[in-house]
């Protein structure tokens, strides 16, 4: 009897230990509930213009939400709302909050800021995501960014200089890229402990398109919880150049980062996750038939939870 015993037990922490080392990581969502999370991210930016060194601080907090409507061979189909973001800036002081209704005809930046990020927060995305987090289309950004140039357009006297920054912000790689920040980061498949992929998304922002390059690797399985490590690297998504106040400039900017999320491994969602990454390099501008170089570093920091 103790030998049944005893090699019954031994099996099943042989079961266990066995489901302890793979996991079918991939978006596996509950049709028609809300998945939400909240992030806060804070960017330092190092700017050296004619020996002056300038330090502008950036804190971001977003919350968005993804509820699945329906799925189909290798993807799904979901709602996604960005349903707050504030970010302060130490220079200009500035600060922009989609809470607050603001004034499209105000005279002051951020109302006017103000009112769009508004309107965009009440926007309803149709993602088309794959079983690794990946936007595959989002149907109806047409129809959306229609409406909300519509406001921009609509800018009128000095407030008119905002313009280009406000359509970078609600831009289509913008938009995809933000929500595959808390999306693109599974496999999409059955993987072990020690396994590994890539993923690549594009983020913009301040007239910067950046490619960001993760290695993630399978760390461990504890319970329904997947804990994933990536190595990050950062580089320009393009070369073409943003034109800021009539100047055309591009980014020479290249970093490396590190990233830690933990995933359930139930849904693929994420439950908490962590990156920093630095950055170094030149932003290139062209005024007045002049080439200007201004030596740059950014330092970021991010963190992420689930919310109930």
């Amino acid at each position: 009897m103790k030998k049944i015993i005893s090699t019954t037990a031994a099996i099943l922490v042989s079961v266990v230990l066995m489901a302890q080392t793979s996991a079918n990581l991939k978006l596996n969502l509950e049709k028609n509930k809300a998945y939400r999370v909240k992030s806060k991210s804070e960017q330092n930016t190092t700017i050296t213009v004619g020996g002056n060194v300038q330090l502008v601080e950036t804190k971001t907090q977003t919350s968005i939400s993804l509820k699945p409507i329906s799925a189909g061979d290798g993807f799904m189909m979901a709602e996604v709302r960005f349903d707050t973001t504030i970010t302060k800036i130490s220079m200009p002081k500035m600060e922009i909050n989609s809470t607050k209704t603001g004034s499209i005809n105000s005279s002051n930046n951020e109302d006017v800021m103000n009112c769009i990020m508004n309107r965009f927060s009440k926007a309803v995305f149709n993602v088309k995501l794959s079983l690794s987090g990946n936007v595959i289309e989002i149907s109806n950004l047409k129809a959306i960014s229609e409406e909300l140039n519509k406001s921009i357009d609509s800018i009128q006297g000095q407030m008119a200089t905002i313009k280009t920054q406000l359509v970078q912000m609600l831009g289509e790689s913008t938009i995809k890229g933000s929500i595959e920040a808390i999306t693109a980061y599974l496999p999409g498949k059955q993987v072990n402990v020690g396994d590994k992929w890539d993923s690549n998304i594009k983020m913009s922002g301040g007239g910067l398109s950046m490619s960001i390059n993760s290695n993630y690797k399978l760390k461990k399985i504890t319970g329904n919880q997947a804990e994933i490590a990536a190595d990050v690297t950062i580089e320009p998504a393009s070369q073409e150049p943003t034109v800021i106040n009539g100047m055309p400039m591009t980014y020479d900017i290249r970093g490396l980062g590190k990233s830690n999320i933990t995933v359930d491994t139930k849904t693929g969602w994420m439950s908490k996750a962590s990156s920093k990454s630095h950055l170094q390099g030149n932003m290139n501008i062209k005024a007045q038939g002049n080439d200007m170089q201004i030596p740059l570093e950014v330092d970021s920091s991010t963190e992420v939870i689930a919310l109930p």
